[in-house]
């Protein structure tokens, strides 16, 4: 079972394909289960996968995809927010 699965329940499902670069580090306090991909120079792009169905997320207003860009620690940019898992997987696909 993968981490996410761990923390989130095993029928978690992502909807996209995460690629094999981003590392699982989901945790049971998060909201969402969290991928990230270590760039160097202290910059990770960090993936937040929220549930499907809007009425589970904590926050009802959010999309179900966003990608930030967090230097030193600290998020410095949000790349993208999408409900639609084309899109980022597009994004995802570019870096």
């Amino acid at each position: 079972m993968l981490l996410y699965q761990k923390a989130f329940g095993s029928a978690f499902d992502p909807g996209i394909v995460i690629p094999d670069f981003f590392a699982d580090q989901s945790y049971k306090n998060d909201v969402c289960p969290c991928f990230v991909y270590c760039r160097g120079g202290g910059r990770v792009i960090v993936l937040w996968v929220d549930f499907e169905a809007p009425e589970k997320r904590e926050y009802l207003e959010s999309q179900r995809y966003t990608l930030e860009l967090h230097i030193q620690g600290e998020c410095r940019h949000r790349i993208l927010e999408t409900d639609s898992p084309e899109k980022v997987t597009c994004v995802l696909a570019s870096l």
